[in-house]
């Protein structure tokens, strides 16, 4: 499977919840990533300046580990179709498709999943358009 295309990452993409001592949780952006589940995740600010404020955390595997995220542990969160089932979390995220820790697998869309199979992922996206007036809504 391929990584993650690194346009979904920073503070206009992806959102990662995460803990870094096992009880303070964070809000945050993923910088990169380094692994099938593993990222390096920004508390805000993404840039050279601030990388000292940079961890490096593994997805959680498990509905205890995503109940109380233990360090250096981090969820995804996602909404599967049809809209209203319950908010499920990203074990694994490849380009196209993820699976989660509830067991499921979905192809992954930023804001429009409309069909059976597939999840929006949590993020602070940016649909456009961008400076040459493309929109992007879609990354299937």
């Amino acid at each position: 499977m391929h990584p993650v295309n690194s346009h979904d990452f920073g503070p206009e993409g992806m959102r990662i919840i995460y803990s870094t001592d096992g009880s303070t949780t964070v809000n945050g952006h993923i910088v990169k990533q380094i692994g099938d589940t593993k990222y390096v995740v920004a508390p805000g600010s993404i840039s050279p300046s601030h990388a000292n404020t940079y961890v490096t955390v593994t997805l959680a595997t498990t509905l205890a580990q995503v109940g109380a995220l233990p360090a250096n542990t981090a969820t995804i969160q996602v909404s599967p179709v049809p809209v209203g089932n319950s908010v499920e979390h990203a074990r694994k995220i490849f380009g196209r498709k993820l699976l989660t820790v509830e067991g499921n697998t979905y192809n992954w869309r930023k804001t429009t999943a409309v069909n059976p199979g597939e999840c929006n992922v949590s993020g602070d996206w940016n649909t456009g358009p961008d400076s040459d007036g493309f929109s992007d809504t879609v990354n299937v």
